[in-house]
């Protein structure tokens, strides 16, 4: 099997065991696929106020070739599967999916909508409409008494959009998926039931998704006609250093590139995908000089701001900003060096002159209460 890297001119052929892929679009949603599922931690994720939301678990097209090559265009992906060619786009900071084929097919969209880390099968219900040119698929979930100390109180509602050129058959079907990376992983549960819920015949489809049915049908409708257009404007320019290896070139732009596409709606860096879709003071910290190297200045600038700002008791830093009880043992050590790498990188500036006096004040006292509540002896 085999991948291919592609950015402009740039063209990189590699030999690979997987053909699993990632893309991400800045807004903390991800797409996460095999050639198969093998684990409830692929399929495409929905980021919703520090809350993430598997949405697809796969989308399937019936009978078809094993796939020989992936395509990594940075910006989108491509799945060669003898004649089909499949392409995958995620447009920045928008809740949809863009899936086309090179030739019509039929498919199945397999849905699996829970919070990620929420393994309960019970209380998962599904209602399918249309509206327009438009399939709404309405996901709400609910207390169960099988798993819960209560039964039938909704705990949120979801919506997916569907859109195509032609009707879709409902399928409303339950299957049973057995995930061998999750087994290999030895990460409970192996075996989950997942909800078979169109076949759809095209080759141009719209996957839009959020927790507001009106803002949905808009996006999924904006996409559709505007797909060329969205697809066009999301690779970003890279500003190479004089780099002559092809492979190590290739290697620096799709590094850049996962970097930027971490940094979630200009709150914070994701510490990892598919498990780590947090803000861990460490990770953000130790990633600020590269976000500085990468041209990401105001970024890098914003984190250091953020951490600053907000040292705790005994000068330490929260591990993650949804465990404000737990504090990182390091995370202040990065803290101070990467204000000290921003000062060495950029001299004087409106930033520096902001936080270098606060800076000093801060290390200083954090310095005398590391030694008080620390050290053995005080």
């Amino acid at each position: 099997m085999n991948t291919i890297h592609e950015y402009k001119k740039l063209r990189l052929i590699k030999e690979i065991n997987s053909m699993s892929f990632i893309l991400t679009n800045k807004n903390g949603n991800y797409l996460y696929l095999d050639t198969q599922p093998t684990s409830r931690y692929q399929g495409f994720f929905f980021y919703n106020e520090g809350r993430m939301f598997r949405f697809i678990e796969n989308i399937e097209l019936l009978n078809p070739p094993p796939v020989d090559t992936l395509t990594n265009k940075v910006y989108l992906i491509e799945r060669c599967r003898s004649d089909i060619i499949e392409s995958y786009c995620l447009p920045e900071n928008l809740n949809t999916l863009v899936y086309e084929l090179n030739k019509g097919s039929y498919l199945e969209l397999i849905l699996d909508i829970k919070e990620s880390y929420d393994n309960r099968q019970f209380g998962r219900y599904y209602t399918i409409s249309e509206k327009g040119n438009s399939t709404i698929i309405e996901f709400r979930k609910k207390t169960d008494k099988l798993e819960d100390n209560s039964n039938g109180i909704e705990e949120y509602r979801l919506y997916l959009v569907v859109k195509s050129n032609s009707k879709p058959e409902i399928i409303s079907e339950w299957i049973k998926r057995d995930y061998s990376l999750d087994r290999e992983r030895i990460s409970q549960p192996y075996e989950r039931y997942v909800y078979k819920a169109l076949r759809l015949f095209g080759r141009r489809f719209i996957f839009t998704i959020g927790n507001d049915l009106n803002t949905a049908l808009k996006e999924a409708n904006f996409v559709f006609y505007n797909r060329k257009k969205l697809k066009d404007t999301s690779g970003e320019k890279f500003n190479l250093p004089k780099i002559n290896d092809t492979e190590i070139k290739m290697a620096y732009i799709c590094s850049v590139d996962t970097l930027r596409s971490m940094y979630v709606n200009e709150k914070g860096l994701f510490a990892g995908l598919p498990w780590f879709f947090q803000f861990w003071s460490r990770d953000e910290l130790i990633s600020v000089k590269a976000l500085m190297m990468i041209g990401m200045r105001k970024q890098a600038e914003d984190l250091l701001r953020k951490y600053l700002y907000c040292l705790g008791v005994n000068h330490k830093i929260r591990n993650k900003s949804q465990a404000p009880d737990l504090d990182s043992a390091d995370a202040i050590g990065w803290l101070f060096k990467r204000l000290d790498d921003y000062f060495r990188i950029f001299g004087k500036s409106s930033f520096s002159k902001e936080v270098g006096t606060l800076f000093l004040q801060k290390l200083i006292i954090a310095v005398d209460e590391i030694l008080i509540y620390n050290t053995e002896s005080g």
